[in-house]
Parts: structure tokens; C-alpha cells; sequence
């Protein structure tokens, strides 16, 4: 009978290795899936950036338009 307890007992540990086994895969998909949705969330919040200065450095670049000036004061005809 010895040799029926070990192999219960391995067969028991084995069983809990692979329970610990998946519960540690699940952690690391959880963990993969939640670093995934922070890059993306990250480049979104870069391309907005992006997007926002390019759009200040367009509206810098262009010149703001002054009023036409009035014409020069007239001399007059007769002194």
C-alpha cells in the first residue's frame, strides 16, 4: 500500500500545481488585458496632445489680420 499512497499524493499535488498553475495564467491575462487598455489609453492621450499643439502651432504660424489702414490725410488743394 505505500507505493498507492504515494502515487495518491502525487497525483494530488499535481492537481493542485495545475490549479495554481491556471489561477497564476488567469493573473497574468488580467494583468496583460488591463497593461494593454493603459497603452491605449496612453497613446490616445498622446495623439489628443499631439493633435492639440499641432493645431496651436498652425494657428501661431498664421498671421493675424489687422485692419486695412485709412487712407493719408489729404492736403488741401488751395492754400
Amino acid at each position: 500500500m505505500p507505493l498507492l499512497d504515494k502515487i495518491a499524493r502525487d497525483v494530488t499535488d499535481l492537481q493542485t500545481g495545475l490549479r495554481e498553475l491556471k489561477a497564476s495564467q488567469d493573473q497574468a491575462s488580467r494583468d496583460h488585458s488591463k497593461a494593454i487598455e493603459q497603452l491605449q489609453a496612453s497613446q490616445d492621450q498622446l495623439a489628443r496632445a499631439f493633435r492639440a499643439a499641432k493645431n496651436d502651432a498652425v494657428g501661431a504660424a498664421t498671421p493675424a489680420r489687422l485692419p486695412p489702414r485709412p487712407p493719408p490725410p489729404r492736403s488741401p488743394r488751395f492754400p
